[in-house]
């Protein structure tokens, strides 16, 4: 069996290296927010290790809410869009 701080170290190890970078740091996107909480729910409920469980439960949510928030811009340019087209229409 291997040990909970190698798991717990590939897990985050690895998050930094496929997420983008910026100037701040790391940024992940939606989609590799909810790999790594699933990831992380799952190594928490192998070790028993409720900390780790809990925070894969947090940043898979955190996941919905970058879904929902890059859904809202999208359809908002989308209607600035058509607003603008029927501006200059006029």
């Amino acid at each position: 069996m291997v040990p909970q701080w190698a798991l717990r170290l590939i897990v985050q190890g690895f998050g930094p290296s496929i997420a983008g970078t910026t100037i701040g740091g790391p940024v992940m996107n939606a989609t590799t927010d909810k790999i790594f909480g699933r990831a992380k729910q799952a190594l928490g409920a192998i070790t028993g290790d409720k900390k780790m469980k809990r925070e894969g439960r947090v940043q898979e949510h955190k996941s919905e809410l970058k879904d929902t928030v890059n859904t809202t811009i999208d359809k908002t340019q989308d209607a600035l869009e058509d607003l603008k087209k029927t501006v200059d229409r006029s």
